[in-house]
């Protein structure tokens, strides 16, 4: 639609449409109508909330007072995911370890939210000792995140 320029990442300044911005209003709003429409508020759904493959982060002013800075989208994504579980608190909501997503939060996530690991980027089951991952909710491994939901749970 005409709001959707508003879900588009600031990178070095500028409106980059390569990435997303996951502190925009607007990208909670289609997210929560998607939803909503698709899905309804009482099923039991699976969503994964993840920037798109680059290595850069949205620095608009909201992302970066979150937290974000150039390579570091966890922040501003673990807010968003935050505020979608706590809408539907009946679906459940994971993000990566993946790139810009590799920073592990400090937030704690809810008993509906968690984050997948990929395994392609080299962090093995082993290599979780070191994280703060073991002190989350959900861990799930995949191989290729778009069959991560389908193959996981």
């Amino acid at each position: 639609g005409a709001n959707t320029e508003k879900v588009y990442a600031t990178i070095n300044g500028k409106a980059n449409d390569s990435q997303l911005c996951f502190s925009s209003g607007e990208m909670f709003r289609l997210i929560e109508s998607y939803i909503t429409d698709n899905f309804g508020e009482k099923g039991k759904f699976r969503f994964v909330i993840a920037p798109d493959d680059t290595p850069y982060a949205c620095t608009c002013p909201s992302c970066t007072a979150i937290g974000n800075t150039e390579k570091n989208a966890t922040p501003a994504v673990t807010e968003l995911i935050l505020r979608l579980s706590q809408r539907f608190p009946r679906h459940f909501f994971f993000t990566t370890s993946y790139l810009t997503t590799q920073q592990v939060t400090d937030k704690q996530l809810p008993p509906n939210a968690g984050v997948i690991v990929s395994t392609v980027a080299g962090v093995g089951f082993h290599g979780l000792s070191s994280f703060r991952y073991r002190e989350m909710n959900r861990i799930g491994f995949a191989d290729y995140y778009s069959m991560a939901a389908a193959r996981i749970w």
